[in-house]
């Protein structure tokens, strides 16, 4: 499972219309050939957990080593951790080796002294948020036993930061943290280039990710992390939301949503630097709210993976049809052809998978998506609306049945939520392009009395 960060919103319609839904994998590296293991120091770590960050199976980090330019998988059952990797051709002993991370499959990088790196500004909370990481420069050994191939020493380029959200007064604390997001006077994600053949411990200047040159993407001044948690009685007891940004100093806006309302409330300007951590409380009861009344009103039908009932022990990447299955508040009933990799609701269109209505719950007002940091940057999930109800999936892959594209969300901006003005009595959903992987689908109707 790749980590990373991302974000969504809703796009122009243009060049959906018609495209249906379909998938495209990119292939994976394939074992074989010549194997080399390299330790990873355990003072390093990628995924943010309760107490550090941390390694979590299925991560691959990018390497080049020699004429080898790819990835390698993480290998979390040993102690310490390997990165293994899988060589066409042998590399000698005393090559220069380089390793990043996140590794991104759609980017070439094939040159140490300027490897593009992402960090992404939606990001998965304590469960699926990555740390960008470059390795310090190394050389790859003959394998010696326990000791492997060698070792890497990776270095943080993000700065981490606690938001923990409680509140002074009664009211919030009935209600559930869904997101946050930091909207700040500086740069704080994005995707840029470093030198990794410079990474050097305890030498700032290379460790810094160059995020205004050379980059396709500008920077970006608003991270969100989606992530569930209650809201505390206290400061004491507020669980961290955890998030990661570009160092820096810089002041900003936060945006709590909950099930609820969304709140505000402005950051004074803090400096954020590097493998540093800072805690900032959030006082639900002193920050400014603001509701939507119709939303109030609405039946929210949370789908995820515990609503489908899928088994923990069978969650993987196979596809499985199902029916019949209520809403979880609303007079909806949902068909669908699913897998649950990563723990969420995969989706893709290679095999016409998607998820349709088949009893309309009244009149569809809003999709949201909170997507797993799994989700390549860019996925797309498309929103069809109908007047007649759908049979099955099968639908959306038909012309003629697939009803009206309505919009998309899309991974890579801080939007969360697809408004619906118009009346329509069914949804379907189903991804445009390659594999989604979706925490948590709100769909939100207006019911008739």
């Amino acid at each position: 499972m790749r980590k990373s960060f991302k974000s969504i919103a809703v796009i122009a319609l243009a060049g959906l219309a018609l495209a249906g839904c379909r998938d495209m994998e990119t292939d994976q590296p394939r074992e074989g050939g010549y194997k080399y293991s390299f330790n990873i120091d355990d003072e390093t770590r990628a995924v943010i957990g309760d107490t550090n960050v941390e390694w979590a199976e299925g991560d691959e980090v990018g390497m080049i080593v020699g004429s080898y330019a790819g990835s390698a998988k993480v290998d979390v059952s040993t102690s310490p951790k390997t990165v293994v990797l899988y060589s066409g051709s042998a590399i000698p002993a005393g090559t220069r080796a380089y390793a990043w991370f996140p590794y991104d499959p759609e980017v070439a990088n094939e040159a140490p002294d300027k490897v593009q790196i992402s960090l992404d500004n939606t990001q998965g909370g304590a469960q699926s948020s990555a740390m960008p990481l470059v390795g310090v420069p190394f050389e790859v050994k003959e394998d010696i036993g326990s000791e492997g191939n060698g070792q890497i020493q990776f270095l943080n380029l993000g700065s981490l930061i606690n938001f923990k959200v409680w509140s002074s007064e009664f009211s919030p604390r009935l209600e559930k943290v869904k997101s946050i997001r930091l909207d700040a006077s500086a740069p704080i994600a994005g995707t840029g280039y470093i030198d990794l053949t410079a990474v050097a411990e305890g030498d700032e200047g290379t460790l810094i990710l160059a995020t205004d040159t050379g980059s396709k993407e500008a920077p970006l001044t608003s991270v969100r992390v989606d992530e569930k948690v209650d809201v505390a009685y206290t400061r004491e007891e507020a669980k961290p939301v955890k998030m990661v940004v570009l160092p820096g100093t810089f002041k900003g806006t936060l945006t709590v949503t909950t099930n609820a309302a969304e709140y505000t409330k402005e950051i004074p300007e803090l400096t954020f630097a590097r493998s540093h951590s800072r805690t900032i409380y959030v006082d639900l009861g002193t920050a400014k709210r603001s509701e939507d009344a119709l939303l109030a009103s609405l039946k929210v039908d949370e789908l995820t993976i515990e609503w489908l009932q899928v088994n923990p022990a069978l969650i993987g990447a196979s596809y499985k049809k199902w029916n019949d299955m209520p809403g979880s508040a609303s007079k909806a009933v949902y068909a669908g052809y699913t897998a649950s990799g990563n723990a969420s609701i995969q989706l893709n269109d290679d095999n016409h998978a998607g998820i349709v209505t088949t009893t309309s719950g009244g009149k569809v007002r809003k999709v949201s998506a909170i997507w797993n940091g799994s989700t390549a940057n860019g996925r797309v999930l498309q929103i069809f609306g109908s007047h007649t109800p759908y049979k099955s999936v099968d639908d959306l892959y038909s012309d003629s049945m697939q009803g009206t594209l309505l919009g998309s969300l899309s991974m890579g901006w801080p939007m969360t939520d697809f408004y619906i003005e118009d009346d329509w009595e069914y949804i379907g959903l189903c991804s445009y392009d390659k594999t989604l992987y979706i925490t948590e689908l709100d769909i939100a109707w207006e019911q008739e009395d």
